[in-house]
């Protein structure tokens, strides 16, 4: 079936017309049910509401009812009378037993006769019970419940309640009067529920499913027809439940004590701390919406099936001429531009068919011109190639050249570099390494023996990179050995390089950057000054600490002023001087060296191997940092140890 759809137009239109069909169909019926189910809700809960609100004012009638009936009891000469004897009369007597004889008669008749009671019985001002329609209770003592105390002062209604044997009760209880209108006892009844319960399950034309009840604060239920009935919970809960204990009054949608989904309707009957809920199952209560959504998709799904019969008719005029196109492009596209037998239409098929005619016209035409202007293109082409080889060529002996050069410059300008200091090892030791970022680079540094224990130290950054760089260095270089070997203090001579220097480096746009200092052997002392270049570091006892001495780099103005440090050295002190290119080393992820990992590595000096001179170490520190990155700078390190 997939494969049918996929390999003809007619069935992917038939069912993508099936699709849309189906689903506005659907919308349709879901549609309907969605707004059906919201009106019949809203009239449900109206009948819901006013059926609650009947039974609540039924309810509330019966209650008045046997109010009424225990207050006119209670009211009975002969109940007050005979009452009155048995409460006063302390020894059994012809008396006693005689207004005994007359209440009970009475009082079970009216138990038996009107079915409004279940028992009717008098208490003493202590709660005794002097008198019951059932002999049982005779003689017990009643506590625990609000009547036996407040029906003394007044007519009063106990609340639904459970009795000794947890069964719901209601009691009303009246106070008795003598001839003095003093209360000598207490009438009381047990009501009967059942004619509670027949207002209770009335359906009230709410359908079959529909059902109202009461609930009593503990959540229990009140109906003695349901009570202990198995299968029945004592103790009930539902969303309705739990809102009318809060005292409120509404409508939901929720489930119900046995788990079913119903629509309700709860009250919270104030004085009576009762729940009242009516409640219908929203299975029934929707059934009108389902079967009409039902109805409506039925009809539309006829309709759908009338419709693709006409699309299926409709497509058969199409899709042959379509099928014939179709073929005819195929051609077209395997290089066949003959014009190809299509028939002849005056729709807009026919249109289609006359473009593509032309179509084909054209790139035919197209084709032959392309493929004269090819043969020309590719003899051009042909004889650039052959220009350009020999061009490459030149090219590649030039570059041969020019590397040959910076080979040799290369070479040429470590060489300009002191492998290690024109003095003995004991007056100080030095060492020194240089790596340019390219063949030639514009770091340096010197070592000049001034004589008398005196020695000069110069490490040099000139700004730029390259041939130019490397030239300006030569110069630079060259220029301060010489007027170093005059013997001038380090301030003095930066002072003199610039005065010498600042125009040919301003012609070139550059500057040099110079640390020189002088170590006098005599007074063990080292004396600084600092033109443009990270200020050194003084390793001493295991500290590190950076030697402050600063100034502008040389060839940046003409008045110059550098100031001098002196430091007195002491045994195994180390001065470590470097170039900017070390700080500004990188790593693969483009992390910087930076000052703080530099400390961190020259603070560790006294752990680093024996056999390895201090300089190289740390070189090699800074290239397992940079891993298989070449420097972005010129790396130059000057190491000097007391």
């Amino acid at each position: 079936m997939l494969r049918l759809i996929k390999r003809s137009l007619v069935a992917r239109l038939v069912a993508m017309f099936c699709l849309v069909a189906t689903l506005a169909v659907s919308l349709l019926g879901f549609t309907a049910y969605w707004l059906g189910q919201g009106a019949i809700e809203q009239s449900v809960v109206e009948r819901l509401s006013i059926a609650t609100s009947l039974k609540e004012q039924e309810i509330e009638r019966w209650i008045d009812d046997q109010r009424k009936e225990v207050q006119l009891l209670a009211g009975l000469p002969l109940v007050r009378t005979n009452a009155n004897m048995l409460a006063n009369s302390k020894l059994v007597s012809p008396e006693a037993n005689t207004a005994y004889d007359t209440l009970s008669t009475y009082m079970r008749s009216v138990v038996k006769n009107q079915t409004k009671f279940d028992e009717i019985f008098v208490l003493n001002q202590v709660g005794r019970v002097i008198f019951s329609t059932d002999p049982l209770h005779e003689g017990s003592i009643v506590s625990g419940v609000e009547y036996v105390n407040v029906g003394q002062f007044g007519l009063y209604i106990e609340n639904i309640y459970p009795n000794d044997l947890d069964i719901p009760t209601m009691t009303i209880a009246s106070p008795l009067f003598d001839q003095d209108n003093n209360v000598y006892a207490v009438l009381a009844a047990h009501i009967n529920l059942s004619r509670l319960d027949d207002i209770l399950v009335q359906r009230v034309g709410l359908g079959r499913s529909s059902e109202t009840y009461l609930v009593d604060s503990k959540q229990r239920f009140v109906s003695s027809k349901r009570f202990g009935r198995p299968g029945m919970p004592i103790v009930v809960d539902s969303y309705g439940i739990q809102q009318a204990l809060a005292k409120q009054n509404g409508n939901a949608k929720y489930q119900n004590y046995a788990g079913d989904d119903v629509v309700g309707v709860y009250r919270w009957l104030e004085g009576r701390d009762l729940i009242l809920l009516s409640e219908v199952s929203q299975t029934e209560a929707f059934a009108p919406a389902r079967e009409l959504s039902i109805i409506i998709m039925a009809i539309g799904l006829v309709l759908e099936a009338l419709a693709v019969l006409a699309v299926l008719s409709l497509m058969r005029r199409v899709v042959l001429p379509i099928a014939q196109l179709t073929e005819a492009a195929a051609h077209v596209a395997e290089g066949n531009l003959q014009t190809a037998d299509l028939p002849s239409r005056d729709d807009e098929l026919g249109l289609l068919i006359r473009s593509f005619t032309r179509m084909t016209e054209q790139l035919r035409t197209n084709r032959e011109q392309l493929e004269e202007q090819v043969a020309l293109r590719t003899n051009e082409l042909r004889l650039a190639y052959q220009q350009l080889v020999q061009v490459t060529d030149q090219l590649q002996e030039k570059n041969d050249y020019l590397q040959q050069g910076l080979t040799l410059a290369h070479d040429i300008q470590l060489g300009l570099l002191s492998q290690r200091p024109p003095w003995e090892p004991d007056l100080l030791r030095a060492n020194a390494h240089s790596l340019p970022s390219a063949e030639v680079g514009g770091d340096f540094y010197s070592f000049v023996d001034l004589g008398h224990g005196r020695v000069g130290v110069a490490i040099g950054d000139i700004s730029g990179k390259g041939v130019g760089a490397a030239l300006m260095m030569a110069l630079v270089s060259s220029t301060l050995e010489e007027r170093a070997r005059e013997g001038s203090q380090p301030a003095v001579l930066l002072q003199t390089l610039n005065s010498l220097l600042i125009d040919r480096l301003k012609a070139n746009h550059m500057n040099a950057a110079i640390l020189y200092a002088i170590y006098d052997q005599a007074t063990e002392t080292l004396h600084l000054a600092n033109a443009g270049m990270v200020m050194p570091y003084l390793l001493r006892a295991g500290t590190l600490e950076e030697i402050d001495v600063v100034g502008l780099p040389i060839g940046s103005r003409p008045d110059i002023q550098y100031q001098e440090r002196m430091i007195q050295l002491k045994p195994d002190d180390h001065v470590v001087f470097v170039s900017d290119g070390v700080v500004e080393a990188r790593n693969p992820a483009n992390q910087m060296l930076g000052f703080e990992l530099l400390e961190t590595i020259l603070a560790g000096y006294r752990q680093w191997p024996a056999i390895e001179p201090y300089h190289n170490y740390l070189f090699k520190q800074i290239s397992n940092f940079m891993q298989d990155r070449s420097p972005v700078d010129d790396l130059t390190i000057v190491w000097l140890q007391k």
